[in-house]
């Protein structure tokens, strides 16, 4: 188990990074008027479409999940040709950061695109996979940091 410690702990990071970006596709704010029930993605409220603006929380929140993506997947292919990198702990604990700011900007997605409606499946499923990719990479970077794994 110690063996393959770190490749599971990197593949499932990036697993929940991509399982983040395919919920981005789900709705993202749900909108109740008299006229009956709209829905917009995460994606069109993050970068808009021709008449709406991008918003720029949202937009910090993709950057941030791509980030921790690509980190667990270069982490991941370092661990893979055995390369010592050093203070790769911190990186972990640091794309566990970016990736928990990103879910919380993804929870908060209705007050951010400043509409009247209820925050919809995509963003939140999107949030929930970033609080779980910031739970691995965080987790593992502590695990190795205090040497908690034992053999």
């Amino acid at each position: 188990m110690k063996k393959y410690f770190n490749l599971i702990a990197f593949g499932a990071s990036a697993l929940f990074g991509i399982i983040i970006l395919l919920c981005m596709i789900g709705n993202g704010i749900r909108v109740e008027t008299f006229l009956g029930t709209g829905a917009a993605s995460v994606y069109r409220l993050s970068f808009g479409d021709g008449n709406d603006n991008a918003n720029a929380g949202l937009i910090i929140a993709f950057i941030f999940v791509i980030l921790a993506l690509l980190g667990a997947i270069g982490l991941a292919a370092l661990d893979f040709l055995k390369k010592e990198v050093p203070f790769v702990n911190f990186i972990a604990m640091g794309l566990g950061l970016l990736a928990f700011v990103g879910s919380i900007l993804h929870f908060s997605t209705a007050a951010l695109v400043d509409m009247r409606g209820y925050i919809a499946a995509g963003a939140v499923f999107a949030a929930i996979f970033g609080l779980l990719n910031a739970l691995v990479l965080i987790g593992w970077g502590v695990v190795k940091q205090f040497n908690l794994l034992k053999d």
